[in-house]
């Protein structure tokens, strides 16, 4: 494995621990894939609180009810029961719908699809932008199968972990005018929640946790792709800034992929 010990380098490219806690905003469903009503669902009931860049302050909450419906009401997401008693008029710029068990590991659900973490929501033009809200390895949990298939050998989701984590530490506030720091899709990092965790991928980012990879003291972007063709490229002959840890070099182990062109 080429991870280091928490703490260590190596040379001036390697692995580095940061034992503070990070959260991510990602989005899940914005613009055209947003919506005027979802239904939250948590089996323990709800909390609502604020979430922040320390993370979530509770304030109100809601045991009894274990399923939520939420709608836009002007400017503002308003929340009310299955039953259509209203619970909250506004849950605020930064309100956060927890499950009330999210510090035991407590998932919820958005129109049946499972995540962890809290789900902030915002209304625009009508609709709301649908925000997940969860510490970065909590995140990591639902990025790891979509990039990696959990079936490879663990010392290599180890990698895809540090990999995955550099990546979006980097990118955090990529879609600020949206409200969030990445998005679900391959336009960030491919982010299934729930579903797509398993216990070897959970166990690969637990195992890294706070490890990111820097150069030079600097956490860097950590590209990847399946198939580098045998070859990687250098970074100006792609994109237009030269990087020092992204120079050309054989790759033995790129998978053979054969092609032909008439």
């Amino acid at each position: 494995a080429f991870l280091p010990l928490p703490g260590a380098h190596l040379a001036v490219f390697g692995a580095e621990y940061d034992g503070s806690e990070e959260y991510v905003k990602v989005g899940l469903a914005y613009q055209n894939s947003a919506k005027d009503v979802y239904t939250l669902e948590s089996r323990e009931g709800f909390v609502l609180g604020e979430a922040g860049s320390d993370g979530f302050v509770e304030s109100l909450p809601l045991p009894a009810y274990s399923v939520l419906v939420a709608t836009v009401e002007g400017s503002h997401v308003k929340l009310e029961d299955e039953d259509g008693v209203l619970l909250a008029s506004d849950i605020g710029r930064s309100g956060c719908l927890m499950p009330l068990d999210y510090q035991e590991g407590g998932v919820f659900s958005m129109d049946g699809t499972k995540y962890r973490g809290g789900l902030m929501l915002k209304a625009v033009d009508g609709v709301m932008t649908a925000i997940n809200f969860l510490t970065m390895d909590e995140y990591l949990y639902g990025v790891l199968h979509r990039e990696m298939s959990q079936s490879y050998p663990l010392e290599s989701l180890k990698a895809q972990a540090v990999a995955a984590r550099s990546y979006a530490a980097v990118n955090l506030g990529r879609h600020t005018d949206y409200g969030f720091d990445v998005c679900a899709t391959t336009h960030c990092q491919v982010y299934g929640g729930v579903a797509d965790e398993y216990p070897k991928t959970i166990q690969a980012v637990d195992e890294t946790s706070g490890l990111y990879l820097r150069y030079n003291g600097k956490v860097v972007p950590a590209f990847y792709s399946k198939n580098s063709g045998g070859y990687t490229q250098n970074s100006e002959d792609v994109w237009s800034n030269k990087e020092g840890y992204l120079r050309a070099k054989k790759d033995e182990h790129s998978p053979d992929y054969p092609w032909t062109a008439t």
